[in-house]
């Protein structure tokens, strides 16, 4: 692959990712995303593809592997007792 940034073909599918999308009221999990990393100026490089899955997944033309529920949580309202209890700021997350 050739890195985005600085031209170099020195990269390596370094890991995996998760990815989590916000798609208005269905939001949506992308297991398993190749990542490819630039070993000389660092930046990160999706497959080609990625966009054309992401797309079809939140169009509904592809078959979920799995659903759960996802827990939403209101930042700039957190609940008190959970704020209380453990007294995290938003800065210090």
């Amino acid at each position: 692959m050739i890195c985005y940034k600085c031209g170099s073909t020195d990269t390596e599918e370094e890991r995996v990712v998760t990815y989590f999308f916000g798609h208005g009221s269905h939001p949506f999990i992308l297991k398993n995303a190749p990542l490819t990393v630039c070993r000389v100026c660092g930046p990160t490089v999706l497959p080609k593809n990625f966009s054309a899955v992401a797309e079809a997944v939140a169009e509904g033309r592809l078959e979920p592997v799995n659903t759960k529920e996802v827990a939403v949580f209101d930042f700039r309202n957190p609940r008190a007792e959970a704020t209380r209890q453990k007294r995290v700021t938003a800065t210090q997350v």
